[in-house]
């Protein structure tokens, strides 16, 4: 079944692309039309957990980042060409945008803030499993597992 999914214009034609993990035997990031015709796949090699797709090099095309059990964190291209992959130290629950950053929550309780190019900018202790994420404007409000919500600036 799916694991997670995110929806965009990955390819600029005004119609939106699903992008979804599946937690069959390859663990793919896949990318479907609104046909359902498979645009791209790639094996993430763990279950996918989390995915975001915004232009985050400022280029004018959408990048597609997802986190899968395997710990990692991954970029590709809008055409699913891999554009990097960084070991993140503990699965990533949950990711959002902040202008040309991921945002990424992780398990053991750390807000992680990277770069276009995969560089991490930012580390937040938090004390508990990030189990969701916001943005507004610069600041970053991590939703934690043990009930506190906690603004990051």
């Amino acid at each position: 079944g799916a694991t997670a999914l995110a929806v965009a214009d990955l390819d600029g034609d005004g119609r939106m692309e699903s992008i979804f993990g599946t937690a069959d035997c390859a663990a793919s990031l896949r990318c479907m039309d609104a046909a359902g015709r498979e645009l791209w796949s790639r094996s993430l090699g763990d279950e996918p957990r989390a995915i975001v797709a915004d232009d985050l090099d400022g280029d004018g095309t959408r990048e597609v980042v997802a986190s899968s059990d395997s710990m990692f964190l991954y970029a590709f291209a809008a055409d699913g060409a891999p554009l990097w992959r960084i070991d993140m130290g503990d699965i990533i629950n949950v990711l959002a945008v902040r202008g040309d950053q991921v945002v990424a929550g992780s398990r053991d309780g750390t807000v992680h803030v990277v770069g276009a190019g995969g560089e991490v900018a930012a580390r937040y202790p938090c004390g508990a499993q990030v189990t969701a994420l916001a943005v507004a404007g610069d600041d970053i409000i991590a939703g934690l597992a043990d009930g506190r919500a906690l603004w990051l600036r």
